[in-house]
């Protein structure tokens, strides 16, 4: 017989003494967040700078919701040819520049998540 066992008890605790801590991490989650999001921002400019498509660079920007579950954070070019330059179209290729915005800065997204968490645990 082939098969695994998952075991949560460690997460299980870990994720209590979050939640007993919320009002310490929350504002550091939030304020992670709006950083990477802000920092995305930057990178999908600097990527998404094009002589052909002058003004998506300067289209792309970010927007910050509070909701009762979390913090949303947007990155998004409001300029058409943000989706022509993203994926292409017709002769032009793809020249994705949110995508790699995202990936570039996800690593120190994560890190300051973790450092948020673990500055409230024992």
């Amino acid at each position: 017989m082939a098969g695994f066992a998952i075991n949560t008890a460690e997460l299980d605790a870990l994720l209590a003494e979050m939640m007993a801590n919320r009002a310490a991490v929350l504002p550091k989650v939030r304020a992670a967040t709006n950083k990477a999001g802000r920092a995305m921002q930057r990178t999908a400019r600097s990527l998404a700078k094009s002589k052909s498509m002058p003004g998506l660079s300067r289209s792309i920007y970010t927007k910050t919701r509070q909701l009762a579950a979390g913090t949303e954070v947007t990155v998004e070019a409001k300029s058409p040819f943000g989706f022509i330059r993203e994926f292409g179209a017709g002769r032009s290729g793809p020249h994705p520049f949110m995508l790699p915005a995202l990936e570039q800065n996800l690593d120190s997204w994560e890190s300051d998540m973790a450092e948020a968490a673990e500055s409230v645990l024992p």
